[in-house]
């Protein structure tokens, strides 16, 4: 894990907020993050960003709220 890989994760995803918002129910608050990213979310951070797969939601429930805000 490098400081370069965790700039990446919050840059991207804080440019794909608009494809999160796209994939939630009706009802969802775009006012607050998803409590979970799609699979071809979480394959395209972990992939861009050189994370391994599984630790991607980990870095999601970390950083959500810094992302979203």
């Amino acid at each position: 894990l490098s400081l370069a890989s965790i700039i990446c994760f919050v840059f991207l995803a804080t440019n794909l907020k608009n494809n999160m918002i796209l994939v939630q129910p009706g009802y969802y608050d775009p006012g607050s993050p998803p409590a979970n990213l799609s699979p071809s979310i979480i394959h395209f951070l972990s992939a861009s960003c050189q994370i391994v797969l599984d630790d991607v939601p980990a870095f999601w429930t970390a950083l959500k709220d810094t992302i979203w805000h």
